[in-house]
């Protein structure tokens, strides 16, 4: 249990870079795998496997990945972090598409990027960059 003043550290993003300067980025899979072999605490992972089966009320059609997201951010975005006991908001949805060539989509809730421009103006660095 987290204490006050305290703070706990959630994996969500693993690379090895070798020595020829190639970087390989771990898939999410693996990320939970190598989290769990080693007692870490990885982000939570609401779902993983084809968007298609996600929700099957979303229509397969041109506006497929629209309403797949118009769902999403309905669920997940703009509410609490359950994580955090300071009430931030979630951040937001990441998408990753892997393959061979990895594409990672992210999806900011509006509360979050309120708050991070907020930060920003304040010239307060997002310790992310």
């Amino acid at each position: 249990m987290q204490k006050k003043n305290e703070f706990e550290i959630y994996i969500y993003r693993i690379t090895y870079t070798n020595f020829s300067g190639i970087v390989h980025e771990f898939s999410a899979k693996q990320v939970q795998d190598f989290c769990y072999i080693n007692n870490l605490k990885a982000v939570p992972e609401i779902y993983y496997g084809y968007a298609k089966n996600i929700n099957p009320e979303i229509k397969h059609d041109e506006n497929f990945s629209n309403n797949l997201l118009q769902y999403l951010s309905d669920i997940y975005l703009d509410k609490q972090c359950p994580l955090s006991k300071n009430k931030i908001p979630n951040e937001g949805i990441v998408i990753r598409i892997e393959s061979f060539d990895l594409q990672v989509y992210k999806h900011k809730s509006f509360i979050f990027l309120k708050q991070e421009t907020k930060l920003l103006d304040k010239q307060i660095n997002n310790i992310e960059e």
